[in-house]
C-alpha cells in the first residue's frame, strides 16, 4: 500500500512539476475560497478576469505577480497500515491452503480429529481473513495540490491584461471489502460440519488465489495556461466590468485498480495508466460597482464554459463541466466581508461526494503592512461520497499576509474535521 501511495503522489508531483509552474490565491484561500467579487488584480485573472479591471488603490494600480502553492489532505489514519497488515500477513493464502487440505481429506478416510484439526484451521484464517478485510473496507485518502503564477497589469480606464499559469491536482485512493459474502460462507460452512449439521465429505467453496477486495486510485490533474483581459463598458448608463480568459487546458488521469494482494506490484507501471489530452477552454467574468464610492462589488464567473469529457485508460468518463459562480463584496478602508456561491454542482471525479460550495470570508488591514484574514466554506452537495472519511463537508480557514515595499508573503491554513491544509504565496504589487 505505501508503494501505491507513493506512486499516485509521485504522479501529481510530476504533473505539478511539468506545468509551467504550479494553482488558487492565498488570500482568497484564506477567505473561505471566495474571490468571485473580491479578488485582487493578480489573483483576478485565474477566479474572475473581469475584477482586473475595478479601480484600485495607488499601492496596486500598475503591476502584479504572484506565485502561489497549497495542498488540502483528507485521509483515514488507518489506512495504510490497514491494508499493510493484511498484505504482510498472508492470510488469504493461508486460507486458501487450508480450504484446500480439507477438501483433499474427502478424498481418503479421514478422522474425525484430522477433520476437526482441518476445519479448525480453515475457521481461524476465515476468521483473520474476514477481520482484517473489515478494517480496510471503504477506508480512503484525498489529496488536493494547488499552484499556480499570474502577471497582471491593471488599466482601469483601459484595456486590463494578465497572463497565467494554474495546475490543480485531486488525487483519491480507496480500499473494498468485496470478499465478505463467500468467506463468511465458508467459515459458517465450516461451523456446520464441525456441529454435524452437514456432512463431513462436504466441500468447502473455493476461494480462489485473486480476491475481489481491491484497491482503487484515481488522479485527476488539470493545467491551464492562458491570459486574460478584460475592460470596463458602460451598457444603459452604467458601467460594467467584463473579463475573459482563453486558455490551453491540458487533462491527465492516472487510474488504477487491483485486489488488495497485488496492487503494489513491484512491476508497477505508471505510464500503463495515465491519459493525456489537451483541449481550448474559456473563462468568462462580469462585475459591477454599487454605492456612492463603489464599494459593494457584485461579481459573476463561469470557469471552464466548453463542457469536456475525457476516458481514463481503464474506461472511466471524467467530465470537466463549467463552473459558475456569483459573489458580491462589500470594501471598506480597513476590512472587507465577501461570500461566493458555486450555481451548479460539481460532479465528482473520485470516492469523495459531488461539490457545490457556498463561502464566506473577511479581511481586516489596520495598517498597510498587514491583514488577518478568515473564512468558511460549506459543501451544499456532499451526500454521495464512498467513504466519510473523505467526505467534502464545512472547513474553516484563516491566514495572514505581510509586505513591505511591494513585496508580500501570504500564508493560510485550513482545516475541517476530515482534512488540513495550507497555502503559501509570495507577490510583487505596484
Amino acid at each position: 500500500m505505501k508503494k501505491l501511495l507513493l506512486t499516485v503522489l509521485a504522479c501529481a508531483t510530476a504533473t505539478l512539476q511539468a506545468a509551467p509552474l504550479p494553482a488558487g490565491d492565498a488570500r482568497s484561500f484564506a477567505m473561505g475560497g471566495t474571490g468571485t467579487a473580491a479578488s485582487h488584480p493578480n489573483a483576478a485573472a485565474i477566479l474572475n478576469p473581469a475584477l482586473m479591471s475595478l479601480p484600485q488603490p495607488p499601492s496596486r494600480d500598475n503591476f502584479g505577480l504572484s506565485l502561489q502553492v497549497g495542498a488540502i489532505v483528507a485521509a483515514d489514519n488507518e489506512l495504510v497500515d490497514d491494508v499493510d497488515a493484511f498484505q504482510n500477513s498472508n492470510v488469504w493464502d493461508k486460507l486458501d491452503q487450508a480450504i484446500q487440505d480439507f477438501n483433499n481429506l474427502n478424498d481418503g478416510s479421514p478422522t474425525k480429529a484430522q477433520i476437526d484439526a482441518a476445519l479448525d484451521k480453515v475457521i481461524a484464517a476465515g476468521e483473520e481473513a474476514d477481520r482484517l478485510l473489515l478494517q480496510i473496507d471503504r477506508d480512503a485518502l484525498r489529496a488536493d495540490l494547488q499552484g499556480s503564477l499570474a502577471l497582471v497589469i491593471p488599466r482601469g480606464q483601459g484595456i486590463s491584461f494578465g497572463v497565467f499559469a494554474d495546475t490543480s491536482v485531486e488525487a483519491s485512493g480507496i480500499a473494498r471489502y468485496e470478499d465478505s459474502p463467500l468467506i463468511r460462507s465458508i467459515i459458517s460452512t465450516a461451523k456446520d460440519i464441525q456441529n454435524n449439521t452437514k456432512p463431513s465429505s462436504t466441500d468447502l467453496a473455493d476461494l480462489g488465489s485473486t480476491p475481489q477486495s481491491n484497491g482503487e486510485a484515481l488522479v485527476l490533474a488539470l493545467t491551464e495556461v492562458g491570459f486574460a483581459l478584460s475592460r470596463p463598458v458602460t451598457l444603459g448608463g452604467q458601467t460594467w466590468y467584463l473579463g475573459a480568459s482563453p486558455k490551453v487546458l491540458n487533462i491527465r488521469t492516472f487510474d488504477y485498480k487491483a485486489d488488495v494482494n497485488t496492487f503494489d506490484d513491484s512491476d508497477f507501471d505508471a505510464n500503463d495508466y495515465e491519459s493525456n489530452t489537451s483541449t481550448f477552454n474559456l473563462d468568462l467574468g462580469a462585475a459591477r460597482t454599487f454605492g456612492p464610492d463603489g464599494d459593494v462589488v457584485v461579481g459573476f464567473s463561469v470557469k471552464n464554459l466548453i463542457p469536456k469529457d475525457v476516458e481514463t485508460k481503464r474506461g472511466r468518463k471524467v467530465s470537466i463541466d463549467p463552473v459558475a459562480r456569483v459573489g458580491v463584496a462589500l470594501n471598506r478602508a480597513t476590512w472587507t466581508v465577501t461570500g461566493d456561491l458555486e450555481l451548479l454542482k460539481t460532479k465528482r471525479a473520485g470516492f469523495e461526494g459531488d461539490k457545490q460550495y457556498l463561502r464566506l470570508g473577511a479581511e481586516w488591514a489596520p495598517v498597510t503592512w498587514f491583514a488577518l484574514r478568515a473564512g468558511v466554506a460549506h459543501n451544499l452537495a456532499s451526500d454521495n461520497s464512498e467513504s466519510d472519511s473523505i467526505a467534502s463537508t464545512t472547513q474553516g480557514t484563516a491566514g495572514l499576509a505581510f509586505s513591505v515595499l511591494g513585496m508580500g508573503l501570504d500564508i493560510t491554513g485550513a482545516m475541517s474535521d476530515k482534512d488540513v491544509g495550507g497555502s503559501v504565496q509570495l507577490t510583487a504589487v505596484y
